[in-house]
């Protein structure tokens, strides 16, 4: 086991929580009330919550790759930057969708760079 893995895993998931719950009470409330334009509010919630996202996947991988030798430790990390990516994706549709519906179709860049850097990883695991 690696324990420093262990300890940044839990770090890193806690971490993820606390940012959540602040956010909720502070920033977003503030966010929604503030007279910024909606495609400016959608992508400082939306960055928000991905990098909750991120730091939630990030600690779990961690956590799991605390258990793995060495070798699997290494072809399990192009999988956590797959699943990171794919989390990019599913939090900005459904904040954006849920939050900002009228500015979804000019924020869909991000979503169209990371579906295509999800298709490489993909191809590189099968070669």
């Amino acid at each position: 086991m690696n324990i420093f893995y262990l300890l940044a895993g839990a770090a890193a998931a806690s971490t993820a929580v606390m940012h959540a719950m602040w956010a909720e009470k502070r920033i977003i409330k503030d966010l929604k009330q503030s007279n910024m334009t909606d495609l400016a509010k959608a992508g400082f919630s939306i960055a928000w919550h991905q990098i909750t996202a991120l730091l939630a996947v990030s600690g779990v991988f961690l956590i799991l790759l605390s258990f793995l030798d060495v070798s699997e430790t290494i072809e399990t990390a192009g999988i956590l930057i797959a699943v990171i990516f794919t989390g990019n994706i599913i939090v900005f549709f459904t904040v954006s969708k849920l939050r900002y519906p009228h500015v979804f179709k000019s924020t869909l860049y991000p979503v169209i760079n990371s579906g295509a850097i999800i298709l490489l990883i993909i191809l590189g695991f099968l070669v």
